[in-house]
C-alpha cells in the first residue's frame, strides 16, 4: 500500500461502492436510499471551503463521472458506519474525489484485485448516480418488477426458498391479495437436496405468494456477527439490498415485509 497511487485507491473505493450499490433497492420506497443522500450531502459540506450551498452542490454531483461519484457515495456510506459488503474489506482513505485524475485508467487493476481476492467480477456500470428529492437515484437502472406469470422461477430463487419438509411458518397469513408465510431459521431447499450451503444466515424470511406461486422472498441476511441486512429475491434471482435492519419482534419483521411486497406487486 505505501506505494500505492491514489487514482488505484479511489478505482478501488468505486468498485466497492457499485458492488455494495448493486445490491441496494434504490427507490423512493426504501428508506436507506435516503439516508445515503444525506450521507452524501453531509460528505459534501465537509469538503466545501465555501459557504455550502447544498443545491449549487446536487447540480455538481449530478453531473460528475461516475467514478467521482461512486468515491463520495464510499464517504458517504463510511460516515453511516456500513463497510463494503465484500468481506474483509475497507474504504480506502483518500480526501478528495474531484481533484484525483486517471480512476478509470486503474479500473481493471482494481477489478482484478477484487476477483482475485473475493471470486467476484465487478464492473462500473454506465447508468448515472443522482440526487433526488426522495434520496440517491440510479438513472436508468431502476428495477422491473416482475409480473405474475412472465416467466418461471429461476433455479436460484427455488434453491433459496424453504424447503416444505424440514420448515413449518411459524405464522401464515394473506393480505392484498397475497399470501405471507414467516420463517425463521430456514433451511433452504438447495442445502437438503443439493448440500449447497446458503452465502449468509437467514434469521428471518417470509415467502410472499400469489396463487400458490412464490413471487418475492424477503429475509434478514446476517453478513457478519450482529450485523443484519434486510433482503429480497424475486424469481428472476435479482438480488436487492435494503440497507441495515434490526427487528425488535417477529410482529416488526413481518410489517416491513409486507411494506416491501406492496411495492412489487404492480
Amino acid at each position: 500500500m505505501l506505494f500505492t497511487s491514489r487514482a488505484y485507491l479511489a478505482a478501488v473505493n468505486a468498485l466497492l461502492a457499485e458492488h455494495s450499490l448493486g445490491l441496494t433497492e434504490l427507490v423512493p420506497q426504501n428508506p436507506f436510499a435516503a439516508e445515503l443522500k444525506s450521507a452524501v450531502i453531509s460528505v459534501l459540506r465537509a469538503g466545501s471551503r465555501t459557504p455550502f450551498d447544498e443545491g449549487r452542490w446536487i447540480h455538481i454531483f449530478n453531473h460528475e463521472k461516475r467514478t467521482t461519484q461512486l468515491n463520495i457515495v464510499a464517504m458517504a456510506f463510511n460516515e453511516l458506519g456500513h463497510s463494503p459488503l465484500l468481506f474483509g474489506e475497507l474504504w480506502r482513505p483518500i480526501k478528495n474525489p474531484f481533484v484525483i485524475r486517471d480512476v478509470e485508467g486503474k479500473l481493471e487493476r482494481a477489478a482484478r484485485y477484487l476477483q482475485r481476492r473475493h471470486g467476484e467480477v465487478v464492473r462500473l456500470r454506465s447508468s448515472r448516480l443522482a440526487l433526488e428529492a426522495w434520496g440517491l437515484a440510479d438513472i436508468d437502472r431502476e428495477p422491473q418488477l416482475v409480473q405474475p406469470g412472465a416467466e418461471q422461477p429461476s433455479l436460484h430463487f427455488m434453491a433459496e426458498l424453504p424447503h416444505p419438509d424440514y420448515n413449518k411458518p411459524l405464522r401464515m397469513f394473506e393480505a392484498g391479495g397475497l399470501t405471507f408465510m414467516y420463517y425463521e431459521h430456514p433451511e433452504t431447499i438447495g442445502r437438503i437436496t443439493a448440500g449447497i450451503a446458503p452465502p449468509y444466515r437467514y434469521p428471518h424470511m417470509v415467502v410472499v405468494s400469489e396463487n400458490a406461486r412464490p413471487r418475492l422472498i424477503v429475509r434478514t441476511e446476517q453478513v457478519r456477527p450482529g450485523s443484519l441486512m434486510l433482503c429480497t429475491m424475486d424469481p428472476s434471482s435479482r438480488h436487492s439490498n435494503f440497507g441495515l435492519f434490526s427487528p425488535t419482534s417477529a410482529d416488526a419483521f413481518i410489517k416491513r415485509a409486507v411494506e416491501v411486497a406492496a411495492n412489487y406487486k404492480q
